[in-house]
């Protein structure tokens, strides 16, 4: 009984969230589990952030593959240093991918980038509290990320060079 309205809320969320013109594979996933994650020193820093930057929001998504998942669970969504070796993103800078498409955060938690497939893995998902801060729109994908005064770039769907919804939190 006890989480089961905070998983249906989620779930529906999911589903609301899909863009199902995304690989069939990753679009036909379903929620099997749901876990509330706090870490200590991560809610301070988001406590100190989201008052100080404000424009919160709880409904941005950030897939990842399994080898990533004990690190994020231990330290908390961290943002590598710029010369790390990395297998998606940075478009848009050195960042924390979210978006407010279910699907476009599952692709970053299989092997869809890497054309491998689905292989029947197991993907993970944080829905996440996210302070914004004063924010980017950008129209097409040239620059440099971060754009000076921003605190994160958001790049709606057919704008900024990208199909899909894209949110990049750089602190």
């Amino acid at each position: 009984e006890e989480g089961r309205d905070l998983f249906r809320n989620v779930r529906d969320l999911y589903f609301k969230t899909r863009n199902t013109q995304h690989h069939p594979g990753v679009a036909g996933l379903q929620i099997t589990r749901l876990y509330e994650v706090e870490i200590a020193e991560m809610k301070r820093k988001y406590e100190v952030s989201a008052r100080d930057l404000g424009n919160v929001r709880s409904d941005l998504w950030h897939g990842t593959r399994a080898s990533n998942l004990l690190s994020i669970l231990k330290h908390g969504l961290v943002i590598p240093p710029a010369n790390a070796a990395q297998c998606t993103g940075m478009m848009f800078g050195n960042g924390i991918d979210t978006s407010l498409q279910s699907t476009k955060a599952l692709n970053y938690a299989t092997d869809f980038w890497n054309r491998s497939g689905m292989r029947n893995q197991r993907t993970f998902m944080f829905l996440c509290d996210v302070a914004l801060g004063k924010v980017h729109k950008p129209r097409t994908p040239v620059g440099h990320y971060p754009v000076r005064g921003s605190h994160t770039t958001w790049v709606e769907p057919g704008r900024g060079g990208v199909q899909n919804h894209e949110c990049i939190v750089y602190d």
